[in-house]
């Protein structure tokens, strides 16, 4: 190795500049609607300044304190611009490119492999394959490549560091990974498997190291699975989980080995991949060869190793396999960004593989330096999604025409552009797909009292009875107040002010740094003052009060509208 040390600060310059010639043109791009919002833009904790909060609570079914503590810095250093968050990504993952060579090459030289391009092809794989294109290029992928970083920071302190020092700083590392997203849960296991193939001697002490890392796991994957449980709508049965995790596993291997037809919504959701077991079998018969053929290399041929590193590969996608609900399943089982720090083990997987044809070196550089130049290509034309709503929205609609989220998200920019009608249509097409889902209920009333159907918005009023919008209360401070607010609008314009005050005020104590909102309050309460000198807002200790009190509002009102009948 001492005589390719030279080369190594240039290889790793030429991939610094093939990832800013990817990812360039996005950063000038703004924040996207598709939860940049809620966990950025619009996340009352940063305008409030809340710093304790984002470590003694959660936030939309996710206890991540590290990332939004960086995420509130950036916002709050650079005034909520979008560009310095979309720099740190790419900084990030050129930072987790540099420790993934590290890593790799501490592996050859555990493993005596010689050729010393190996490294860069198992890192090329890492750096420039298009399924990383949607953590880099979204800036709510932060989440997975700060945790990643951490993670790798882990693993390298625990295996170079081997002394009571490794244990604990990798350890202290580890937890910030976990608080940054738990997606790494699985790093113990990995590295107990690791370790028993590089030295199976020590397979206690690393058991009983690795089983004092994982207590962490444990609090936090509860805390996660609770908070995730407030926001799913439809768990997976027992009997239904095994399929789901081979799916997912022989997915992510497809897209894999033939990175085309990406998308953001695949809609690979459990209730769709049962309904559809006739036409959707490839990916899981794809994984049952993969076992087998991992199977046949370790009894068969001996290879031990690349089996250990399938097994540390499956064990890192375990925990967002569908092994345990979670929120995003309603979506799709399966995204993009989900494989991000797991693509490090398979870039240590090929590594072995390839090592056995080490001979034909002419034909496997060419193969790879083929293969990054293809790669980054495809990458590029994907970053291109990624830099504005409207086309973001559209090519996920192209890839999955039953979208919720692209019909919600259409409607979204529609609004924006003033078309209402289209937006109605939109937000329509979203409730055809999830009927009882009250964020699409909300933007249709939105839609209605932009184009003036007041009428129509007021019938809409029972829904915030229902458990939906209670829910929504709890969980969708921004979707609640919108709702609100349309309602509130409604009731003006329909002169029933004493109404519209108690729906404006609750709106502002949902979202109280919304402009509009404030606008609206102080257009209400001057109105209501002039038969009610001195009123003020109405406040709620909790939100049943708040509906106990709509409720006997309007039962009042349709008393008096019943007596001057």
């Amino acid at each position: 190795m001492k005589n390719h040390r030279h080369i190594v600060p240039l290889t790793l310059l030429v991939f610094a500049g093939a990832l800013i010639g990817i990812y360039f043109q996005s950063l000038g791009a703004d924040f996207l609607p598709w939860d940049d919002d809620y966990n950025i833009t619009l996340n009352l904790y940063y305008k409030l300044g809340a710093w304790k909060d984002l470590w003694s609570r959660s936030y939309y079914g996710m206890y991540i304190p590290v990332t939004s503590s960086v995420w509130a810095g950036l916002y709050y250093i650079f005034k909520g611009s979008a560009w310095p968050f979309r720099a740190f990504n790419l900084l990030l993952h050129f930072t987790n490119v540099v420790l993934l060579y590290s890593i790799l090459n501490w592996w050859m030289k555990e493993q005596k492999i010689q050729p010393f391009w190996l490294c860069f092809a198992g890192l090329a794989l890492f750096a420039f394959h298009p399924l990383q294109v949607e953590t880099v290029a979204w800036i709510s992928g932060g989440r997975d490549l700060l945790s990643t970083t951490f993670g790798f920071l882990a693993l390298l302190c625990y295996f170079q560091i081997r002394n009571w020092k490794g244990f604990v700083f990798g350890g202290l590392l580890f937890v910030c990974s976990l608080l940054s997203k738990p997606q790494v849960a699985s790093l113990p296991l990995v590295i107990f498997i690791l370790q028993i193939i590089l030295d199976s001697k020590l397979w206690k002490k690393t058991a009983q190291q690795m089983f004092v890392w994982s207590w962490p796991v444990i609090g936090i994957a509860a805390l996660t699975f609770n908070d995730q449980k407030e926001v799913l709508l439809k768990p997976i049965e027992l009997w239904e989980r095994p399929l789901v995790i081979l799916d997912s596993f022989g997915f992510y291997w497809l897209k894999l080995l033939a990175p085309f037809h990406l998308a953001v919504d695949y809609g690979r959701t459990p209730q769709y991949l049962l309904a559809h077991l006739s036409t959707q079998w490839f990916p899981m018969v794809l994984f049952l060869a993969l076992v087998c053929f991992f199977c046949f290399l370790a009894f068969k041929k001996k290879d031990v190793n690349s089996a250990g590193l399938f097994i540390a590969w499956v064990l890192c996608m375990l925990p967002i396999s569908g092994i345990i609900d979670f929120a995003y399943q309603e979506i799709s089982t399966t995204t993009d960004h989900y494989i991000y720090f797991s693509l490090a083990f398979m870039a240590l997987l090929s590594l072995q593989l390839l090592n056995k044809l080490a001979h034909k070196k002419n034909l496997l550089r060419l193969s790879f330096v083929s293969l990054a130049i293809v790669w980054s290509l495809v990458s590029w034309n994907r970053v291109h999604v990624w830099i504005e709503s409207q086309i973001f929205f559209e090519d996920m609609l192209q890839k999955n025409p039953q979208s919720y989220s692209a019909f919600i998200g259409l409607g979204g920019t529609a609004s924006k552009n003033s078309d209402h009608a289209k937006s109605l249509e939109y937000f329509k097409n979203a409730l055809a797909e999830r009927p009882d889902d009250i964020v699409a209920k909300t933007n249709i009333a939105s839609a209605l009292g932009l184009m003036g159907q007041y009428l129509e918005v007021a019938k809409m009023e029972p829904l915030i009875f229902t458990e939906s919008f209670k829910r929504a209360l709890k969980m969708r401070h921004i979707a609640s107040a919108s709702f609100l607010t349309s309602l509130g609008a409604a009731a003006f314009f329909l002169n029933q002010i004493d109404i519209s005050i108690l729906y404006f005020c609750q709106a502002q104590a949902i979202n109280p740094y919304n402009k509009e909102i404030e606008k609206n309050v102080d257009v209400v309460i001057k109105a209501y003052r002039k038969s009610y000198p001195g009123a003020t807002c109405p406040h709620f200790s909790s939100p049943e009060d708040f509906l106990e009190t709509a409720a006997a509002v309007q039962l009042a009102n349709r008393h008096l509208k019943a007596a001057s009948e």
